[in-house]
């Protein structure tokens, strides 16, 4: 007996059996398994499901707080997920924190299903799992699905949404109520410093996964060179180092070999796409996209694991890199007009309307 107790006592006082008294890690819930995971990914994960994932996230994670910003145009609530270290509520609470502000955007196209896949991995890992520490260093805002009518639609979504609208166009004149509740439910308001817009594409492609800043010239220098620099390639690095391929988004023509003169083109200049809008806002704003088959269901566990990859990578630099980010945003002098507005001061922004939030209760 006398033994065993001097045994136990070496145990605890060594290194080791000092390392095994510390906290353990927190263990991520089973509730909050995606019903694509719990399918072995040979199905979608379905809005209604969608929406459960991120009632336990907000009931489960005292970081995690849920507000509903909206309707699709079928009637489908669209939601604003927040996380951070305390958690905040309001955007004048975000902005007093003095940390960069990150805006997820997901699934405006609906038949673009991973991004919505991988960002609820991403949010499960942020609230539980290795990238807890990050929400000491920014906020972050995510809308789960921009296009929830589209990704109902049949086998595997719809690329519009049921009244026929490219949702992703329509950031200024704002004609679609899924548009609306973006631009008045979370940039308006909460007014991001970084804004990441996901999405996936089809045809013939090599890489697995591109991504693209504002090439539009309204954008501010200094944000589109942190964008189209340090940003991009904090992606790039985290795709590549989990042994997966990375090439700079751009278009190309549809018979290449037959229409040469077309070339190879960077996206487009409109600042109706939020890659640029949120740009001519003033924010370090990048688009992902990974490739998919035709068939959205095909290989969706590796496109999910791109998105996540890809999400941590930013995330990770924004929290290395706040200070500099703030500076930039903040300092740059942008007309205050109807569409693009300055980033309001703390007291202006305590003024602002109140948003009506859940913890988790009835369905919204």
């Amino acid at each position: 007996m006398m033994l065993s107790l001097r045994l136990l006592l070496l145990v605890l006082l060594t290194p080791l059996g000092l390392v095994a008294l510390e906290e353990p890690a927190q263990a991520i819930p089973e509730s909050l398994r995606t019903h694509a995971e719990r399918s072995d990914w040979s199905e979608l994960t379905p809005h209604d499901e969608v929406l459960r994932f991120y009632r336990e996230l907000t009931r489960l994670a005292p970081e995690a707080r849920m507000s509903r910003i909206g309707s699709s145009r079928e009637g489908r609530p669209l939601h604003l997920v927040t996380l951070s270290r305390p958690a905040v509520s309001e955007p004048w609470e975000a902005q007093a924190s003095g940390r960069p502000i990150l805006f997820i955007a997901a699934q405006v196209h609906g038949d673009e299903q991973a991004r919505k896949e991988g960002l609820m991995l991403f949010a499960r890992e942020l609230a539980f799992g290795d990238l807890q520490s990050l929400l000491d260093e920014l906020v972050v805002l995510i809308v789960p699905q921009i296009n929830p009518d589209g990704g109902e639609a049949g086998s595997w979504g719809t690329r519009a949404n049921r009244a026929g609208y490219n949702v992703n166009w329509d950031y200024i004149r704002l004609v679609n109520p899924e548009a609306r509740a973006v631009v008045q439910g979370v940039l308006n308001p909460w007014r991001p410093h970084v804004i990441l817009d996901a999405h996936e594409l089809t045809g013939f492609r090599w890489y697995d996964f591109y991504a693209l800043h504002p090439s539009n010239l309204n954008v501010g220098a200094e944000v589109r060179s942190l964008a189209a620099g340090p940003a991009t390639r904090a992606v790039e690095e985290a795709i590549k180092e989990a042994g997966y391929t990375y090439f700079p988004y751009h278009l190309q023509p549809s018979d290449p070999t037959t229409i040469p003169e077309e070339g190879i083109l960077g996206a487009g200049y409109a600042a109706r796409t939020l890659r640029t809008y949120g740009g001519v806002r003033g924010a370090v704003t990048l688009l992902f996209e990974s490739r998919r088959d035709d068939d959205a269901r095909v290989d969706l566990e590796p496109r999910t694991r791109w998105q996540r990859l890809a999400m941590t990578g930013l995330a990770e630099w924004i929290a290395a890199n706040g200070q500099e980010i703030l500076d930039s945003v903040l300092s740059r002098v942008r007309p205050v007009g109807y569409l693009i507005e300055p980033h309001l001061p703390i007291h202006r922004l305590r003024s602002l309307p109140a948003v009506s939030w859940e913890r988790y209760g009835s369905d919204p």
